[in-house]
């Protein structure tokens, strides 16, 4: 997953969150997603709203997919690839943030943040983060919990996309291994005398 270009799609907000609070939690995920270590490039929303404008098909199609992965988290592999050609990207990033309430729950209302990469080629989910808080009923308190989830959300994709030191390591081995020429087997086997 690591060293590909990633693009964001938008995702449909839910009620009861405000469209304004809903896009300033995708800016902000938006905005960390950039700052992600072994991400070739990422495309944003607004580039990717600028590449569909001009074709009502492909507009169309984009759209669908992002409702429906935002709404329904369910992947279509033929809009996926329709997306990821048009885009130029490998992966797909969905982000999604859901707010329950819940007067009657112990743990009080809830928060969700969802983060997922899908891959661009097969609609075949790959990674998918849930960052859950509870956050009190005020206005307030949501902005601020929804804050440190978007955080949260961002160090679980840095880990999703940092290579860990052991994979990189076998990694080489086997690039070094197979860039070597075969070399004969010219040793003496000991019991025998002769080549092993």
């Amino acid at each position: 997953m690591r060293n590909r270009t990633i693009v964001m799609i938008d995702s449909t907000p839910q009620p009861p969150l405000k469209e304004a609070q809903f896009r300033g939690i995708l800016d902000r995920v938006e905005a960390g997603m950039r700052t992600l270590p072994h991400v070739r490039r990422l495309i944003t929303r607004k580039e990717m709203e600028q590449i569909v404008a001009d074709d009502f098909r492909i507009r169309n199609d984009y759209q669908l997919y992002a409702d429906t992965l935002s709404s329904v988290a369910v992947s279509d592999r033929e809009l996926a690839l329709k997306v990821g050609r048009i885009a130029g990207a490998e992966l797909i990033f969905n982000a999604q943030a859901f707010y329950v309430p819940c007067s009657y729950c112990i743990e009080g209302d809830s928060a969700y943040l969802v983060g997922q990469f899908i891959e661009a080629g097969t609609g075949k989910l790959l990674v998918r983060v849930d960052v859950r808080g509870h956050p009190a009923p005020s206005e307030q308190a949501r902005g601020e919990a929804f804050a440190e989830m978007e955080e949260a959300l961002i160090e679980e994709m840095r880990a999703v996309l940092t290579p860990r030191p052991h994979q990189e390591r076998f990694r080489n081995l086997a690039l070094r291994h197979a860039s070597r020429p075969e070399e004969p087997d010219d040793r003496q086997d000991p019991t025998t005398g002769g080549a092993s």
